[in-house]
């Protein structure tokens, strides 16, 4: 087909279902990302969380999922000026913890069933499609699909009680759900990154090896898996403790691994981002401190000697501990080592993996 006889075929589709509907690869503009709040996880991300996408998030109990669309909706605030909303099915949102990130609690919106009244999995269906298309919302969480209940399950369990064969009502929802979102073009035109917060659960009696299914399921169908752009596994690895002034020794947080399982927004599958998550002390969520200081000692904007770190100044340091509070000491040297790193992240993005056995697995 020549050129010429292309162009009239975009030109007579254009007059039949409206322009735009139809047009030439090399006029897609690049795809847009927002920041995810963590350096490395951008890196693993090939640039951060994929506007117009929607993002599964699957991990244990306590891996810190809620935190991760968290950290996003704080980027997105602190970037775009642009509100956040989460549906609290679970009603267990914690305020002061969005507080210690640097969020704006009157630029969150919860969603949550009021006294005596149900949110079932229509209604979220229905008020989804209303916040996309509004395009007021830079990041819109489901704090999780294993609490989403559609309203026919609801009606059959209270007519028939626990003999009720309902398993499959929820991931029917869901199904129609993101065919509506996505098919449509809705969530394409909104700019918003959909996050679906999923906790794992262990599969009694579970064997891999004998043909059944993996040690761990969760709940809401498949439907999620198909249709999210970019799926990320949380992983808790060891945990960090420290002595209060009594000198009673409590849990302070935990090293995280987010494996990228799945990205269709770019060629990065397969990538881990490692980080410290904190739930006690000065510091509360990432330490991003600690997560520049690593990732500059991984690009070697902080040289390595042995167990000595020689700063960009010409400082130097003794142990990861001392380098770590040597950055967080001022903070416009910890601003000038962050940009200074993130630039060199940014001209690796082609990378297959994370560059330093600093960040490897060898705890989980």
């Amino acid at each position: 087909m020549s050129n010429k006889t292309a162009s009239k075929l975009l030109a007579d589709i254009a007059d039949q279902f409206g322009p735009g509907m139809i047009i030439r690869a090399s006029d897609l503009r690049p795809r847009e990302y927002r920041s995810s709040g963590s350096i490395a996880l951008d890196m693993a991300l090939g640039g951060g969380w994929s506007k117009n996408a929607i993002i599964d998030v699957v991990g244990k109990e306590s891996t810190g999922k809620t935190l991760i669309f968290e950290l996003a909706a704080v980027e997105a605030l602190r970037s775009e000026k642009r509100l956040s909303a989460i549906f609290d099915l679970e009603h267990a949102y914690d305020v002061p913890r969005l507080l210690m990130l640097g969020g704006d609690p009157d630029k969150m919106h919860l969603i949550r069933a009021d006294a005596g009244k149900n949110l079932f999995a229509e209604t979220v269906i229905d008020m989804l499609k209303v916040m996309l298309a509004s395009g007021d919302y830079a990041c819109i969480g489901d704090d999780s699909t294993a609490a989403l209940v559609s309203k026919a399950e609801f009606d059959i369990k209270e007519a028939k009680g626990e003999e009720a064969q309902t398993v499959a009502y929820t991931a029917r929802a869901m199904s129609s759900l993101l065919r509506q979102v996505v098919g449509t073009g809705l969530l394409a035109r909104s700019g918003t990154t959909l996050f679906f917060m999923s906790q794992m659960r262990d599969n009694v009696g579970a064997h891999p090896f004998r043909g059944m299914p993996p040690p761990d399921k969760r709940t809401g169908g498949r439907a999620i898996r198909h249709y999210a752009s970019v799926q990320v596994e949380i992983l808790r690895g060891e945990t960090i403790t420290g002595s209060t002034p009594s000198e009673k020794k409590i849990e302070f947080g935990h090293e995280t691994k987010v494996r990228v399982r799945k990205n269709k927004c770019n060629a990065t599958q397969g990538r881990v981002a490692m980080f410290e998550i904190y739930t006690e002390g000065e510091v509360r969520g990432l330490d991003q401190v600690s997560e520049v200081t690593r990732m500059a000692i991984a690009f070697n904007v902080i040289e390595r000697h042995g167990s000595s770190y020689k700063f960009p100044d010409g400082t130097s340091r003794k142990g990861i501990d001392a380098a770590i509070e040597y950055v967080g000491a001022d903070e416009k040297r910890y601003r000038d080592i962050r940009d200074r790193t993130v630039s060199l992240v940014d001209a690796h993005q082609d990378a297959n993996a994370l560059p330093s056995e600093e960040l490897g697995d060898e705890n989980f």
